[in-house]
């Protein structure tokens, strides 16, 4: 099996493929470099490809109703994008930017539509697919509704540690630059609001931050920063215990 098909095997819906054809799948896709701040897909587009993050990090951006853009999602190494609107017929309800350089896979509509024509078991594992993303986003709504704004925090973090987190020595890493204005777009709430949950997360020793983006030419979102003090990382030191938060 190669590098792409042991990728595509550990997407939930393509897992039911017998191997033969995860192979094939596996070359019917395009690799793509992206740089941070570029597109992927936009919103309001025809559906014209169902993507894979292959390596990097992205992020799903939906437009307000006042023109500024919200994160909704971000995604790590084996996960999809595009998937609703391509089964749907829809024009794709959000934007998929690069939050740092990353490589996708993209595979056009009507190749993945021919493959669940051939492989009816797959219908199966596209509800179910489907209907989790549905449940989160029930959950997520409901959180904003009703929950504190510093457990909202702290249970975004936590989902992130099951995305992006790499333990050591019971802690773990968010491998992954957040700026405030990311997280507090993902939490629903204010990036004054998530400075001060954050500041107090770190005083508490839940929290600790190290730098995030170190590049040569300068951070991309901060324009001249080599070391940019707005992008880091952030490492969870008690995560079992933030579990506790209510």
């Amino acid at each position: 099996m190669n590098d792409r098909s042991a990728l595509l095997e550990r997407i939930p819906f393509l897992s039911a493929l017998p191997r033969q054809a995860l192979d094939s799948l596996g070359n019917a896709f395009l690799q793509r470099e992206f740089a941070p701040n570029s597109v992927i897909m936009r919103e309001g587009e025809e559906p014209l490809w169902l993507g894979v993050v292959y390596s990097g990090r992205v992020k799903v951006v939906k437009k307000s109703p006042n023109g500024s853009d919200t994160t909704v999602a971000v995604l790590a190494p084996g996960e999809i994008f595009g998937e609703v609107s391509l089964f749907s017929g829809h024009p794709y309800g959000a934007t998929v930017m690069p939050m740092t350089h990353c490589s996708v896979l993209l595979i056009e509509r009507a190749n993945v539509l021919d493959l669940v024509r051939r492989h009816s078991e797959l219908a199966i594992k596209i509800i179910g697919a489907l209907a989790e993303r549905l449940s989160n986003l029930q959950n997520t709504m409901q959180s904003i509704a009703t929950d504190r704004v510093d457990r909202r925090l702290t249970q975004l973090l936590l989902r992130l540690q099951d995305q992006v987190g790499v333990r050591n020595n019971g802690h773990v890493l968010l491998n992954m630059p957040l700026t405030r204005r990311e997280l507090a777009e993902m939490a629903g709430t204010t990036v004054e609001t998530t400075i001060r949950v954050i500041s107090q997360l770190t005083k508490d020793g839940y929290l600790d931050t190290v730098p995030g983006r170190d590049n040569p030419k300068g951070c991309r979102q901060c324009a001249v920063q080599l070391r940019c003090p707005r992008c880091r990382k952030i490492v969870l030191l008690r995560p079992e215990e933030m579990a506790e938060i209510n």
